[in-house]
């Protein structure tokens, strides 16, 4: 785990934050994928009251530099 564990490709992690939705569309640190490498599916099925939602970057051992980038928005 944490920055060095795809080597020294760049990974991110969307999670949303606000959101009803299924666990494995939640952003677990864990999923993180390099470049070139087949993304999970997320599935938001955008089905709640309107809500302030945000998103960030959750990659583990690197959420706060992606972040510090510009990986979140409300």
């Amino acid at each position: 785990h944490g920055p060095n564990s795809t080597g020294g490709a760049p990974v991110t992690v969307v999670h949303l934050h606000g959101a009803k939705t299924d666990a494995m569309s939640d952003g677990d640190p864990d999923l993180a994928f390099p470049p070139g490498q087949q993304s999970p599916t997320y599935t938001y099925p955008n089905n709640q009251l309107a809500s302030m939602l945000w998103y960030q970057d959750h990659a583990l051992g690197l959420t706060r530099l992606n972040v510090y980038m510009g990986l979140a928005a409300f």
